[in-house]
């Protein structure tokens, strides 16, 4: 669950309410695995603080200044930039192409699990970040051409892009 407020005294105020809630649905809320993010604007600038909601007698922690947290595998950050979701695309991509290029396959079936696993296994993280078109360009492009252009014992001359035409996100 989400509470979204423009107070720290609303937040706590539907905290309470869920707390209740979840009582009489005979729900536990585990605080190990809640959270909270605050921001307000200060002389016409939003900062990040640290707000106090507590679930009955036991506070919820706040995620720290300048740090991130995750929500429905998304991570968030008070700049809302994607350079962590970047990285995590990226780690994962390369972690998965060097799975492939070990196994004692043909190219041909590289290619073929590239298209058919690997795809597919990023596709989440590609649907949830907004990825400018010239970073998945190149970065993961490129990643993906130099594999490629290693499995076919291609020259760095080749266009990898016009041989093997994989599928568009």
């Amino acid at each position: 669950a989400i509470i979204v407020t423009n107070s720290d005294k609303s937040a706590q105020t539907l905290m309470n309410l869920f707390n209740a809630w979840c009582n009489w649905a005979c729900m536990v809320i585990r605080i190990d695995k809640c959270h909270c993010f605050g921001m307000r604007k200060e002389d016409g600038v939003y900062k990040q603080y640290l707000p106090v909601i507590c679930v009955g007698s036991e506070q919820i922690s706040a995620v720290g200044i300048g740090a991130h947290f995750t929500y429905l595998g998304k991570l968030f950050s008070f700049d809302l930039s994607d350079v962590i979701g970047r990285d995590i695309v990226k780690a994962k991509l390369t972690e998965l192409l060097n799975k492939i290029t070990t196994l004692k396959i043909t190219p041909q079936m590289k290619l073929k699990i590239l298209k058919c696993a690997i795809y597919p296994r990023i596709s989440y993280e590609l649907k949830i970040y907004n990825f400018t078109n010239s970073w998945l360009q190149n970065t993961l492009d490129n990643l993906v051409n130099s594999f490629i252009r290693r499995w076919l014992e291609m020259p760095a001359s080749t266009c990898i892009q016009q041989i093997a035409q994989l599928p568009v996100f």
